[in-house]
């Protein structure tokens, strides 16, 4: 999936985006690489190999269904070929593939995030300027840990000129770097250019 999205084999989609893996298995899914290369595992182009072990998020209440994000945005435009690798508690391997077309559409307005205090404790703000002026602009941002794993979700938040999100993270999340993407959409798409940083949380 991309920006929730279902892909079908041959789509095309912007490399400023992600993909949205969603993992389920009536078994179980092993995540936890039991079994002499039994990781989940992200195949690019049959060569790149990434473990996705780490980045894996069970659904609530669930053992048997989960997901992974995955920013596309180190990749090259072009058309590539994506293969996931996946085994249950049985170590009975799951493979699907798809074929992708990267490519970079031209953004139409341009965003600034200033982050502050960063490093922080409780709380951090997150100030998004931008000389678009419509009421139908939303800001879509999201935090991953270092594993990659989402954490916070904001989604059809308003714009408004000098608008701020604000994080609060009392104790309920460890101390450590978080990255986070900011992006502007309009009619549910991606309008502006992405944004991503890091910030540091310590308790």
């Amino acid at each position: 999936m991309e920006n929730n999205k279902v892909l079908k084999n041959g789509d095309k989609i912007d490399k400023a985006n992600f993909l949205n893996i969603e993992i389920s298995d009536e078994n179980g899914i092993n995540t936890a690489g039991l079994g002499l290369g039994h990781d989940v595992l992200l195949i690019i182009n049959d060569t790149l190999k990434i473990s996705l072990n780490q980045q894996f998020t069970y659904q609530t209440n669930s053992y048997q269904k989960g997901s992974i994000l995955y920013l596309l945005q180190n990749l090259p435009l072009g058309t590539h070929h994506f293969k996931v690798l996946v085994y249950d508690v049985y170590n009975n391997l799951r493979e699907e593939s798809l074929k992708l077309e990267l490519y970079a559409e031209q953004p139409k307005i341009s965003v600034i995030v200033n982050t502050y205090p960063n490093p922080f404790q409780e709380s951090i703000k997150f100030e998004i300027l931008t000389d678009a002026i419509d009421e139908s602009i939303e800001v879509y941002a999201q935090i991953f840990d270092s594993f990659g794993r989402l954490v916070k979700t904001y989604e059809n938040v308003p714009l408004i000129f000098g608008n701020n999100l604000i994080w609060n993270t009392n104790d309920d999340y460890q101390t450590g770097i978080y990255l986070y993407v900011v992006q502007l959409m309009k009619d549910k798409k991606v309008i502006s250019n992405t944004v991503s940083g890091k910030i540091y949380c310590h308790h």
